[in-house]
């Protein structure tokens, strides 16, 4: 662009030369023929600097002189919930919108949580802008995550749980209007209303549960389907007993002395229907009853004795001579019964010859040194005791025994005896 102009300038120059001094002016002829050269003679010129003819250009094409631009702002771009954009103000001043969906009541309160919280006016109202002017320490981005978490509470208290409830068929459409009127009067708000498809709507209000209000509308269906009470006769309620191997006469006789009436009884079966007064309960009569049967006293059948009476068993120890065995029968009025058979020849079986008894003589001579053990002649039975178990004919005996040897009775049985040493004596 430089060379272009200064070779403009330069035609320029050589132009305004011709036109100063024409060829005349140096001796020539005006009309040249084709086979004569001019005799031109170009004078020595002086030709102006570059710089100075660019100075020539400028003065003489000079232009009024333009304003600078003005510098362009740099913009900050910051968001509150990623919606709105703050551009920058001053040093440490942003501008800020909130979102359309904000009340002016909810804008106003984060203001003041706002101030309060850095004890400073951090957001201001200007016109129908917001500033916000972070104290010192404090960035832009630490009050907007606070004025995010404001706004979010606010969503969270405006967020209302609603249920779908359907009530039963058995139920009116009166019925389900009057469950509705009732429970929106006490609520004083529209707790519960139709929705489609025969469903309806609960919004449980402000510090009530789902629950409570589902029992106190259960309460009201119960209202509906109550019955009207009865007043029953007293005299008339009965309450049937049934006795065993007792007469009428003696349940009449008992029920006569207690206040009891009989308002039926089946003599054949046993059974009677009877009217209690009014402080007697069931249990109490039936108590009474068994109280004033008839009782049969059964005495207890003798058991058998243990040992035999006016006897013991004595053994004595090895190296006792037969003349200490005989002081001793002397000393607590005792002979030899019987000398039991073994290998030591020094168990016997005494008589008592006293009246005394069986455990005072075994006392007697266990004391003695060369007694080595004394007891009473027990009575061993071969069978055991009949078992009196109230379970004992669901066992398995006898009777469920099949096959041949269930059979056999008195031919082809054959009986081993084993001897186990084992003496036995009455």
């Amino acid at each position: 662009m430089k060379n272009r102009k200064e070779l403009i300038s330069l035609i320029s120059i050589i132009t305004l030369i011709f036109t100063m001094f024409p060829p005349q002016a140096f001796g020539g002829s005006t009309s040249v023929s084709d086979n004569i050269q001019p005799n031109l003679v170009f004078p020595k010129l002086i030709l102006p600097d570059n710089t100075q003819n660019k100075k020539k250009t400028s003065t003489n094409n000079k232009k009024p002189a333009k304003k600078p631009a003005a510098t362009k702002r740099v913009i900050k771009k910051r968001k509150v919930l990623n919606k709105e954009v703050r551009k920058k103000r001053s040093t440490n001043q942003y501008r800020i919108k909130f979102s359309k969906n904000l009340t002016s009541k909810q804008i106003s309160i984060i203001i003041k949580k706002i101030n309060r919280k850095y004890k400073a006016e951090v957001i201001t109202k200007i016109g129908k802008n917001y500033v916000v002017t972070p104290p010192k320490g404090v960035s832009y981005k630490q009050i907007q995550n606070d004025i995010n978490k404001i706004i979010k509470s606010f969503d969270k208290k405006e967020s209302v749980k609603q249920y779908s409830v359907s009530f039963s068929k058995d139920l009116t459409n009166e019925q389900i209007d009057t469950i509705i009127k009732t429970i929106n009067e006490k609520y004083k708000t529209e707790v519960l209303k139709k929705g489609k498809d025969s469903k309806y709507i609960l919004t449980p209000p402000k510090g009530i549960s789902f629950k409570e209000i589902e029992k106190e509308i259960n309460e009201i269906i119960k209202s509906f389907f109550k019955e009207e009470k009865v007043e029953i006769d007293p005299s008339q309620i009965g309450y049937m007993f049934s006795f065993e191997n007792v007469s009428y006469e003696e349940i009449s006789s008992i029920a006569d002395k207690n206040g009891i009436t009989i308002l039926y009884a089946d003599k054949a079966n046993g059974k009677y229907l009877l009217n209690l007064p009014s402080n007697m309960t069931s249990e109490k009569a039936l108590e009474i009853f068994n109280s004033s049967f008839t009782k049969i006293e059964v005495e207890p059948a003798p058991s058998a004795p243990e040992y035999q009476e006016g006897v013991l068993i004595v053994k004595f120890r090895e190296g006792t001579t037969p003349d200490e065995i005989d002081e001793i029968n002397a000393k607590y009025s005792t002979s030899v019964k019987e000398l039991i058979s073994d290998n030591k020849g020094l168990t016997y079986l005494l008589n008592i010859n006293e009246d005394a008894s069986v455990e005072d003589k075994v006392a007697q001579f266990k004391a003695e040194e060369s007694v080595e053990y004394a007891e009473p002649n027990y009575i061993r039975t071969t069978n055991p005791p009949q078992n009196d178990d109230p379970g004992s004919t669901q066992e398995q005996t006898v009777e469920f025994v099949s096959g041949p040897q269930g059979s056999v009775t008195r031919t082809n049985c054959r009986i081993c005896i084993r001897p186990t040493g084992f003496s036995r004596r009455k």
